[in-house]
């Protein structure tokens, strides 16, 4: 059976987002210490997005789903694009964030 795709770059049978579709407005620590992402996709979809998060060192990976899908609890909800806050992990000095297999810059926490 042949998977029907609307959606460009959600097509894969589980539902996630690839790096091509995703299109960071922007990224900072927030007054809380945390990292907030501002992002949009790049296709018509505005839907809920389910982000699973997972840890390696200083190493964050955010996959994103169009459904629920390999651990994805975190709903995100479409309001003038999506915002995603990751808690900073505990005694890390610096952390480097990917988003869907796409990397972004390192942070660095102040007075750490």
């Amino acid at each position: 059976m042949a998977l029907v795709c609307m959606l460009p770059g959600c097509c894969h049978e589980d539902g996630n987002v690839s790096q091509d579709d995703v299109h960071l407005i922007s990224g900072a620590i927030d007054e809380d210490g945390n990292i907030a992402l501002h992002f949009d996709l790049n296709t018509q979809y505005q839907g809920a997005l389910y982000a699973a998060m997972r840890q390696d060192g200083d190493e964050i990976n955010v996959l994103l789903y169009t459904r629920p899908a390999n651990g994805a609890s975190r709903k995100l909800l479409y309001s003038s694009g999506y915002h995603l806050v990751i808690p900073w992990p505990e005694n890390a000095a610096s952390v480097e964030v990917s988003l869907c297999g796409m990397k972004l810059e390192g942070w660095e926490k102040e007075g750490r």
